[in-house]
């Protein structure tokens, strides 16, 4: 580690600054104060980000040019090309484990199909190859490029690299932790998908999962068919607005009888933010119309799943 923290302090004096804004997922705060320590032995103020950090959509550089910051170091995710108003330097963090034993120990969960694609997060694109040329002594495997930096690469609002092989594959192996990826992804294609949970050390079947919060969309979608004051959720993070998208779902939802208000915020607090109407459309990140949708008190509907409301609407 002490390596690494040599070469990130290379490259950000190369910048010459005085001020360095950090930010940094929970994690990896250990990183951030060792970081923090060397750059003050080079006479540079560094500011620690308390926020939580949500992605590469999600870049505080309004903060750190508000702190007179000259750079922005943002770790654990890779460049989305976002324009911003001060210079990034991406640090990208990879998560190392025996990757190759969890597959053997529960490939028979997918024999069943011969062609796989597999997907994966930043953290594990170094273990890609290794996955596929293990697969490949009997399936045939895809890996595909999508609008992510790498082969294979996925995002929670990114998942171009699966979808263009969608109608190659016989079913999906994403590689990760966690659900929010794996469940984002069998909502978004037709086909069965796996996930190779590297902290769990097991290969899951989404298909349960998929339809159980499937369920959760169209009750929410039901419920908001009584609301006469629809909320349309616009994101203020740079790599989250999409005001356009919210625009549309104004008129379309004004053009079926209802009021609807664009409602504007940086992080979505789902306490507050109830108060603001009777249902929500979210714009922003989907994670919030997917992982949170069993916490709002209210009805909120990923901007996707819009059509599938106008229409109930319509028949209304």
């Amino acid at each position: 580690m002490k390596n690494k923290v040599k070469s990130w302090i290379k490259k950000i004096l190369s910048y010459e600054p005085n001020n360095v804004f950090i930010q940094i997922p929970r994690g990896l705060i250990k990183i951030a104060h060792e970081l923090s320590n060397d750059l003050r032995s080079y006479g540079i103020t560094s500011f620690i980000s308390a926020e939580p950090c949500f992605g590469a959509c999600d870049i505080r550089d309004y903060e750190a040019k508000k702190l007179g910051c000259d750079i922005l170091v943002h770790f654990g995710h890779s460049d989305m090309g976002l324009n911003t108003i001060v210079p990034i330097i991406y640090i990208e963090y990879d998560m190392r484990q025996d990757v190759l034993s969890i597959l053997n120990d529960n490939i028979k969960k997918i024999s069943e199909f011969d062609k796989i694609g597999i997907v994966t997060t930043l953290q594990y694109i170094w273990c890609l190859n290794d996955v596929k040329n293990e697969l490949s002594k009997e399936k045939t495997v895809i890996i595909a490029k999508g609008k992510c930096k790498y082969s294979g690469q996925i995002l929670g609002c990114d998942l171009s690299a699966a979808k263009s092989i969608e109608n190659d594959v016989d079913c999906f192996l994403f590689i990760g932790a966690g659900k929010f990826h794996a469940l984002g992804l069998c909502l978004s294609v037709q086909k069965p998908v796996f996930s190779m949970d590297l902290e769990k050390m097991d290969i899951i079947n989404f298909e349960t999962l998929k339809h159980e919060y499937e369920k959760r969309i169209w009750l929410n979608i039901a419920k908001a068919l009584d609301a006469d004051n629809f909320g349309v959720i616009i994101s203020t993070k740079s790599g989250q607005l999409n005001k356009e998208n919210a625009k549309f779902a104004v008129n379309e939802l004004e053009k079926l009888g209802k009021n609807a208000f664009l409602l504007v915020t940086d992080r979505i607090d789902l306490d507050e933010i109830c108060a603001f109407a009777d249902a929500f459309i979210n714009t922003a990140c989907p994670r919030i119309g997917i992982d949170d949708i069993h916490k709002f008190k209210k009805p909120i509907i990923n901007f996707k799943d819009l059509e599938k409301l106008l229409n109930l609407i319509n028949k209304t």
